[in-house]
């Protein structure tokens, strides 16, 4: 995709962890995330919130982990994990599960009454998930526009994208492509300064 004619009719839909995320810890990629692609328009965006089991206390200790963390969590092999709305809500409605705070800048649609970690006292802890589209680098600017109004037109008024977001407890910007163009570099920024900070790592 990166090598693909800047025509206006090559498009990549992809998301956070492919790239941002991944080369930002040190992942091998063969190109530079950061300039090989045109930012074109928001497809999703979503914010995790942290939740543990309703029934332990929580014993904070970060570590890889390969299993299914959700069915772990609710059988209380594992005590917390973060989550997005929809694999959350019917864990939380049973009461398997408690949403203790979220990662976004409002309070979540479907968890109206938990706080953002802002609210908790914790600033600076928006950490969207998102997928979008992109062209390749250099892509013309008419077609980026025009694309990126009908995806808009397509997210705000059919009929069944707008009931999706909604089953789903996502949120939507309608973002122009310069906006989202923003948005995407101070991801880069911040997923690199987080991989440094923290030791995120990729490893072999």
């Amino acid at each position: 995709m990166a090598r693909s004619p800047a025509d206006g009719y090559t498009v990549l839909y992809g998301g956070l962890t492919p790239l941002v995320a991944y080369a930002a810890a040190g992942g091998t990629v063969p190109y530079d995330p950061a300039k090989a692609f045109t930012p074109v328009g928001l497809g999703s965006l979503g914010y995790p919130a942290f939740v543990v089991n309703s029934a332990l206390g929580i014993k904070m200790l970060m570590a890889p982990y390969k299993g299914p963390v959700m069915v772990d969590l609710i059988a209380g092999h594992s005590q917390t994990s973060l989550g997005f709305s929809a694999e959350l809500e019917p864990h939380v409605a049973s009461g398997k599960l408690t949403v203790l705070a979220s990662f976004a800048p409002k309070r979540l649609p479907k968890f109206p009454n938990t706080p953002t970690f802002a609210e908790a006292g914790f600033p600076n802890m928006e950490m969207p998930g998102w997928n979008a589209f992109f062209m390749p680098a250099g892509a013309p600017k008419e077609a980026v526009d025009r694309f990126n109004a009908e995806v808009i037109k397509a997210m705000t008024t059919r009929p069944e994208m707008v009931e999706w977001r909604t089953s789903v407890g996502g949120v939507y910007e309608a973002w122009t492509a310069e906006q989202f163009a923003d948005f995407v570099r101070a991801e880069h920024i911040k997923w690199r300064r987080m991989s440094d900070d923290l030791g995120i790592k990729v490893t072999p």
